[in-house]
């Protein structure tokens, strides 16, 4: 019998094909020869004592030495094709570091330099129907304030519209507040309304300051409804329901 293992001690992970006689009883450890040779696996040599060993995990059986190599050479290209993936998520993040740092620098900003703090004295993030209040007061009447926070909330980068309004929502919203909010603030549900505010109006200025990503108003309106949505798992609900306990009233 022949087993399919993956070398786990390797960057990027491998997986061969190899005899049982060169696997432990437990198959997380296999020895391996220096200069190995198809003939050594396809005829199951036994292991010499000056064989290396290597960590490795299970990942299939196989009769023969030929359907055993197949998978292994499927597994490999497996292994590539993730790797290239996690290489294609690190390119985009440097390229959306650069974008931001072009985008600072067209709106009069310098290479490297990030947005200053807000102004002293912002009660953020929202915690309340009155400190909601107050925030609509101020953006009202404050229009270098408004601009700041848009300039502050749209430092915060990301990928996507969604990850771009993860990244912004727990800024101005707490969780517990989130939860008794929505888009549209029907009356029926007893929620508040943020799809009208000038604090929406804000984040999706500031989202659109993301030069990697393109957001128009109903795009918004989705990506924060599913964030306020998702407010009572953040908050702890979602364990609860897992242990089949309901969640506090």
């Amino acid at each position: 019998m022949y087993s399919i293992v993956e070398f786990t001690a390797e960057d990027p992970k491998s997986a061969n094909i190899v005899p049982d006689s060169w696997l432990n009883e437990d198959f997380s450890l296999c020895k391996w020869p220096d200069h190995p040779k198809s003939s050594d696996i396809k005829n199951s040599v036994s292991p010499r004592a000056d064989w290396s060993v290597h960590p490795c995990r299970l990942l299939g059986r196989a009769v023969g030495s030929q359907e055993g190599a197949l998978m292994a050479k499927l597994l490999d290209t497996l292994h590539s094709v993730l790797e290239t993936q996690r290489e294609l998520r690190e390119t985009q993040r440097i390229q959306g570091a650069v974008l931001n740092s072009i985008h600072r620098i067209l709106r009069g900003g310098r290479p490297g330099e990030t947005p200053e703090d807000l102004p002293q004295g912002t009660q953020l993030p929202v915690e309340s129907s009155d400190s909601l209040r107050l925030l609509e007061e101020r953006l009202s009447t404050d229009d270098d304030f408004r601009k700041a926070l848009i300039q502050y909330l749209g430092s915060k980068g990301g990928s996507t519209v969604d990850e771009t309004v993860k990244r912004i929502m727990p800024e101005v919203v707490t969780t517990t507040f989130g939860k008794v909010c929505n888009i549209s603030g029907a009356a029926r549900h007893g929620k508040v309304g943020l799809g009208k505010t000038k604090l929406f109006r804000v984040i999706f200025h500031a989202v659109n300051l993301n030069p990697t990503v393109t957001c128009q108003e109903k795009d918004l309106e989705k990506a924060v409804g599913k964030w306020l949505t998702n407010c009572r798992d953040r908050d702890g609900q979602r364990s609860d329901r897992g242990r089949g306990r309901p969640p506090d009233q």
